[in-house]
């Protein structure tokens, strides 16, 4: 578990330094590109990310513009906001496992440990 927690802080810790990829901006919007029809094929898909949408105080031009909006993301803006915006101090880690197993692991990280029995 301990090793698991360290070398993903350690991907956080480089993506926040180098940035990603033109490769990497690529498939990330293919995937945007490619998932959205599904997120709105149906009349109960679309009813609910049009509650979301409402609910963070936006409108159906979000999702009338989604797909140009993706287009538009570019590596060098990406870049800027993964370094003034993705600091790793600011994440909590939530590990959900039985604390027995997992303590003794994670003592020295200053984990809050709470039973959710």
């Amino acid at each position: 578990m301990r090793t698991a927690i360290d070398e993903t802080v350690k991907v956080m810790e480089e993506i926040n330094r180098t940035g990603i990829t033109e490769d990497e901006l690529k498939d990330a919007k293919a995937q945007l590109i490619g998932n959205f029809p599904r997120s709105v094929e149906t009349v109960g898909k679309l009813g609910y990310n049009l509650l979301i949408l409402y609910g963070f105080g936006l409108n159906e031009s979000y999702l009338k513009n989604f797909l140009k909006d993706v287009d538009k993301i570019t590596l060098e803006r990406v870049n800027q906001l993964l370094a003034t915006q993705f600091k790793v101090s600011d994440y909590s880690i939530l590990v959900y496992a039985d604390k027995k197993h997992v303590q003794e692991q994670l003592k020295d990280m200053n984990f809050m440990v709470e039973d959710l029995k």
